[in-house]
């Protein structure tokens, strides 16, 4: 897929209709949240880490190439439900995501039969075989869930730039893959914020320049996972942060 720009923004809950109006005149819903209420889906995503929390502090220190592991799902179960195993790659201001489809019904299966060929469709086939690799390479297991509701839009211009309001975050600790659907035990992140996410490519159009200013937005290095590892790990995850800048801090004197 090819690398584009993500930029993320935390707007306080406040400013959402106003800001919806003035980005409406040249945006509409996108292809999926068009058969929505609202144009609003839930997104369900289960984040895969290291036993040492590598992505995690991949992410603290700023490294400039890193990748993250998830399984996502949309809305509610169905029997019908597909779920997608995603790597999410960042290279410096950049960002590509490859994903495999797979029905819900065989999510445990294809991490545990090696014949996992005829699950997949020819062309996700080899992102798969990615995901795998790292999810043996670097033994990882699933850390939280995280769940929040979206509304997703597209360039009324055919620019492939999109943007969505990502709301009412909520997360909890996990351990099992088939937690994915679960509603109990969330617990609530940006309590009066929304996430504003805005993915393009090559160069941000006046337009939405205009707007971050009006509301005087500015771009933040937001990871809805670590936030949500803070959230459920805060004991136990930041007592081993410090520890470890403390460690460098001596390694460096």
């Amino acid at each position: 897929m090819k690398n584009r720009l993500e930029y993320k923004y935390l707007v306080s809950a406040a400013y959402l209709d106003k800001l919806r109006y003035d980005l409406l005149n040249y945006l509409t819903p996108d292809a999926y949240a068009v058969l929505r209420p609202g144009y609003e889906y839930t997104v369900r995503s289960i984040y895969f880490d290291s036993h040492d929390y590598k992505c995690y502090y991949e992410k603290l220190d700023g490294i400039y190439t890193r990748k993250k592991f998830r399984i996502r799902g949309y809305n509610k179960y169905e029997d019908s439900s597909q779920i997608f195993f995603e790597i999410k790659r960042k290279h410096e201001n950049f960002i590509s995501k490859n994903r495999a489809r797979v029905p819900y019904a065989k999510l445990h299966k294809v991490l545990t039969d090696k014949y996992v060929d005829s699950h997949f469709a020819d062309e996700e086939k080899m992102y798969f075989d990615y995901f795998y690799y790292y999810y043996q390479l670097r033994q990882l297991e699933p850390k939280v869930l995280v769940v929040y509701n979206r509304e997703a839009y597209e360039c009324k211009f055919g620019s492939q730039l999109r943007i969505t309001f990502d709301k009412d975050l909520k997360s909890k600790a996990v351990s099992n893959i088939h937690q994915l659907y679960d509603e109990d035990g969330l617990r609530s992140a940006y309590r009066r914020e929304f996430v504003l996410e805005i993915k393009f490519f090559q160069v941000l159009p006046q337009w939405i320049k205009n707007v971050l200013e009006k509301y005087d937005l500015t771009r933040l290095a937001i990871s809805k996972y670590t936030s949500s590892i803070d959230i459920q790990h805060s004991s136990s995850v930041r007592a081993n942060k410090f520890n470890r800048i403390a460690s460098l801090k001596r390694s460096a004197a």
